[in-house]
């Protein structure tokens, strides 16, 4: 059972056990201030996302060039001795040992002849025919297996790796990560290990919600035109955080349908994938127009609440950062764009807008070029809002103290949604 199922089976356990006692005790003014419980492990919603390309042999590569192929995809030639060298030729017991040693597990799958998208216990894997997306959330060690994931490339006939990207944001609780997760240095270093020209930058202020990643490319030039954006929100709006909880008949579709999610991309041909977890959390995988990608996670705790939203179809980038960050109103949120150099300026010009999204006005942007990528970060909070972040356990605590202070004379009901926890990271 994975560690989030895990988490909010036991934060319902407490809730629970909290209304039985609540209900039999004494008034408050007979005991004092009642206190919500505390979890002292909320659920890591920040991803680390693991994405490698792959090189064919050049005898493969000549092949295409001199038509021996058909125009969009790598087939064998009429005779040819040899297999076809594709990743969507990957079995998926062969996936599920890798997944393992990262501490997940598929839940389910769904496929187009371009695309291959696991929905994980922990976020999300994409398969395509030269490259992979492994996107992990919670204590999953992704690094774990970086000489595993190799493998599977090698295995359908891939001579070596042609890119990889690694990335994440900031973490509400690096200490409870995997040792070499605990800090972006280690991570560095692993992948160092096997991609020793790599570069890893920060975009974003350190104390502040950040953004780690570290790319590596084997050539001189971009493999292909690419584009990802990428939504990472934090501190949902109460009422939104409550739709990605299980109650009474509410199914994963509900969700995806009432959220507003299924209409992202309303204008496309799109395969969903959902999954409504018990008793909270919320993933769902997209395949749009049988080739490009799309992926939400929602962590609703009160305390931690987090959600995430990801893709590779920017065209209206700017509309659709609007539409995502209307979904979820979170107090923040950060909008990273990364592609090749030579393509989609008009992707990044769009985030320099400091009014991007009504309501929220930037408080940070970055721009810069590696790896033959560009890459736009830009972070916003709310305007009710704004300011500083809040320091180090001291907003948790005068938050708390502001929900049980028995003195404001509001005993309130408590909710078993409304799952309090203590981190340890800057923000709650």
């Amino acid at each position: 059972v994975s560690w989030h199922i895990t988490c909010c089976v036991l934060r319902t356990k407490l809730m629970v056990r909290f209304q039985e006692d609540f209900a039999s005790s004494p008034s408050s003014s007979e005991m004092g201030s009642i206190v919500d419980p505390i979890v002292d492990k909320p659920f890591e919603g920040a991803e680390k996302l693991l994405e490698i390309s792959f090189q064919r042999p050049r005898r493969h590569i000549a092949k295409f060039r001199n038509g021996s192929y058909a125009a969009n995809r790598m087939k064998l030639v009429e005779n040819d001795s040899e297999p076809e060298i594709n990743l969507l030729r990957l079995r998926r017991d062969d996936v599920e040992k890798i997944l393992d040693k990262v501490n997940c597990s598929i839940l389910n799958e769904c496929r187009s002849d371009q695309v291959t998208a696991y929905l994980l216990s922990e976020s999300s894997l994409f398969i395509f025919e030269d490259r992979m997306i492994v996107k992990t959330c919670g204590q999953t060690n992704l690094l774990n297996a970086i000489e595993d994931f190799i493998g599977l490339g090698k295995s359908v006939g891939f001579d070596s790796v042609a890119e990889v990207f690694y990335s994440r944001p900031k973490f509400l609780n690096p200490d409870e990560q995997p040792f070499r997760h605990q800090k972006f240095k280690r991570e560095t270093e692993t992948l160092l290990n096997y991609f020793d020209k790599g570069l890893a930058r920060v975009l974003g202020s350190t104390n502040s919600d950040c953004y780690h990643l570290f790319c590596f490319s084997r050539n001189r030039s971009p493999r292909r035109s690419n584009c990802t954006v990428e939504v990472i929100m934090n501190s949902l709006d109460n009422d939104k955080r409550m739709l990605f909880f299980k109650e009474g008949d509410r199914t994963a579709s509900d969700v995806t349908k009432s959220a507003g999610i299924a209409d992202l991309f309303a204008n496309s041909s799109v395969m969903i994938d959902d999954y409504l977890f018990e008793p909270c959390g919320y993933s769902v995988n997209g395949i749009i127009d049988q080739k490009r990608y799309f992926t939400v996670h929602v962590t609703p705790e009160k305390c931690a609440s987090y959600a995430s939203f990801e893709t590779d179809h920017c065209e209206n980038a700017a509309e659709l950062v609007g539409k995502v960050v209307a979904i979820f109103r979170p107090s923040r949120f950060i909008v990273t764009v990364i592609s090749d150099e030579s393509s989609h300026a008009d992707v990044h010009g769009q985030l320099r807008s400091a009014d991007l999204v009504a309501g929220y006005e930037r408080s940070e942007f970055q721009f810069a070029m590696f790896c033959h990528q560009t890459a736009t970060f830009a972070r916003f909070e709310s305007r009710r809002l704004a300011g500083p972040p809040p320091d180090d356990g001291a907003a948790f605590a005068a938050a708390a103290a502001l929900e049980t202070d028995a003195s404001a004379g509001d005993p309130r009901e408590p909710d078993p949604r409304d799952v309090w926890c203590q981190g340890e990271g800057p923000y709650f």
